[in-house]
């Protein structure tokens, strides 16, 4: 049995323009940077966290709610 290494992502909470809400929020999750550009958000530099790589879903979500 092969054991996988775990390796870091790094995570940040970012902001997002909501056209409902007709204004820029700030998303619930966090996310790696490549996923928040794929959303046209921009990150939050001092709410980087660097977390287990398998925490991060395949689209570049953290699973582990903030708080």
């Amino acid at each position: 049995m092969k054991i996988r290494a775990a390796t870091e992502a790094a995570v940040y909470r970012f902001t997002w323009w909501d056209r409902y809400a007709g204004k820029e929020v700030v998303s619930p999750r966090s996310a790696t940077l490549e996923a928040i550009t794929r959303c046209k958000g921009t990150p939050i530099e001092d709410t980087r966290q660097v977390v287990n790589s398998r925490d991060v879903d395949s689209n570049g979500f953290y699973s582990i709610p903030n708080g």
